[in-house]
């Protein structure tokens, strides 16, 4: 057997690490592996680095020149408003939406770039049993660490734990069984600016409240912990502008905002 010199041996290494560091394109890159949604409620996470596009899909612009697509089709269980959310992504995101069977015969339903900051969110009336193609790629050539949430209906969106905001129209009052199971941290500002919100308790588990998460939460009257209060770490500036509170856990009464 021939040994290969030092060379060669370098060039294969070289090789072999560029094979290793090489990660195939996700499964639902091309229309025809798009991923399947389901329900009326959902959450899924991806990554759009190895997604390209698709001949077809670039020239009939249904991929809104983002260079890194990811495609999903979900049936409407119900018909009732859908929302489809990107929030808690990592990079600049595009949304779309379409119905149809394929690129040659897609209708447009709903676009949207930067509804919040970077992050995208389309809503559009949905008919049951009907079938909506939904595109989530980065704006020109972004890519990263993607999320994407959807929900008919009233639904807290959480990854991982931490509630990043909400889809659908906010009640009144939102009970700890509102809230997914294993929820431990409120993300900053996810529920800011909400005068719908009267009431709300949250769950046993939780374990802090970041900056401005109901900040200008003007007709907020009732706050409560279904495990206690005790543990729980709440930012300086969770409640501030909500200036109508009226029944307060002690330890929020002195924090800025509160009255």
């Amino acid at each position: 057997m021939k040994r290969l010199k030092t060379g060669a041996l370098a060039l294969a290494a070289t090789l072999a690490a560029g094979l290793a560091l090489y990660a195939a394109p996700p499964a639902n890159d091309d229309l025809a592996g798009a991923q399947t949604l389901t329900g009326d409620y959902g959450l899924v996470t991806a990554n759009n680095a190895e997604a390209a596009t698709e001949e077809l899909e670039v020239y009939y612009n249904w991929n809104y020149s983002s260079q890194h697509t990811l495609w999903y089709k979900w049936t409407a269980p119900e018909t009732e408003a859908v929302t489809f959310t990107t929030k808690g992504s990592d990079f600049d995101t595009v949304l779309a939406a379409y119905s149809g069977s394929g690129y040659e015969d897609f209708a447009y339903v709903a676009r949207n770039d930067d509804y919040d900051d970077y992050t995208s969110r389309i809503s559009f009336e949905a008919t049951k049993g009907v079938t909506y193609y939904i595109m989530l790629g980065g704006y020109s050539s972004d890519y990263g660490n993607a999320v994407l949430a959807y929900a008919q209906g009233f639904h807290i969106v959480a990854c991982d734990g931490v509630v990043t905001g909400y889809i659908g129209e906010i009640p009144e009052t939102i009970a700890a069984s509102d809230f997914p199971a294993g929820v431990t941290n409120i993300a900053d500002y996810a529920f800011e600016e909400n005068d719908g919100l009267v009431s709300i308790e949250f769950p046993t588990g939780l374990k802090s409240i970041g900056d401005g998460a109901f900040q200008d939460c003007y007709n907020l009257e009732t706050v409560t912990f279904a495990g206690g209060e005790d543990g729980v770490d709440v930012s300086d500036d969770a409640f501030m502008g909500t200036l109508y509170a009226t029944t307060l856990p002690f330890k929020l009464l002195t924090f800025d905002g509160i009255s």
